[in-house]
């Protein structure tokens, strides 16, 4: 939860900077997200193998580092989508209600 709050905190200050880019930031936040998908396993594997052993908070912080970034990403997809859908409809209901659907 932690990534996804500091995520829409970071989609939304980049929607209200670079409104007429939300599109393109979006795309590049999802093919960021695929990339991270793509060498998931290698890195949870190699991830496992280095915390073997570890005590338990030093396995929660590592997680927690591994995981943080991709929530990130993940989390400024919908103040971008949200800005693009309200430029084009000019109605914050309607665009957050279609993109939740």
């Amino acid at each position: 939860m932690l990534g996804l709050g500091v995520g829409s905190l970071v989609g939304g200050w980049a929607s209200a900077r670079y409104p007429q880019q939300a599109v393109v930031l979006f795309g590049a936040l999802e093919v960021g997200v695929a990339l991270f998908g793509l060498a998931s396993l290698h890195l949870f594997h190699w991830a496992a193998k280095f915390t073997a052993g570890a005590s338990l908070p030093a396995t929660i912080i590592f997680s927690l580092l591994l995981l943080i970034f991709l929530r990130t990403l993940m989390g400024a997809t919908l103040p971008l989508l949200v800005q693009h859908f309200v430029r084009r409809s000019s109605l914050v209901g309607f665009s957050v209600a279609i993109l939740y659907s």
